[in-house]
């Protein structure tokens, strides 16, 4: 891995921190409740910033090789895959609040607000 490789996960984990912790809102308040999704966004948030820490140190020292490189990887893997968590549950809970209007409106006793 080089110093320019370093340079773009330097430039790529904030990105992923920025846009975990503002997705946050989007995801309903029970599964932000849950003790397997509060462990993943602080592994999320340590990854992230133990990744942008190394990069930054791989950009100065002109890139690492070997585990020191195999490491870096492992981080940004680790950043980008709750990213994508993060994307799918959030998407789940805009289909799950659209589909709770589709049976609210479908239910009986139901009336539509004047307008």
């Amino acid at each position: 891995m080089n110093a320019a490789t370093c340079a773009v996960l330097a430039g790529v984990f904030p990105l992923i921190l920025i846009a975990i912790v503002a997705d946050r809102r989007g995801i309903h308040l029970e599964l932000r409740r849950r003790i397997w999704y509060r462990r993943a966004v602080v592994g999320t948030i340590t990854a992230c910033l133990l990744g942008l820490g190394y990069a930054v140190v791989g950009v100065q020292v002109e890139g690492f090789e070997g585990s020191a490189a195999t490491l870096l990887w492992i981080l940004f893997g680790a950043a980008l895959g709750a990213f994508a968590m993060s994307v799918l549950l959030t998407v789940a809970t805009q289909e799950n609040e659209e589909d709770a209007a589709e049976v609210q409106e479908d239910s009986p006793g139901f009336e539509q607000p004047a307008t």
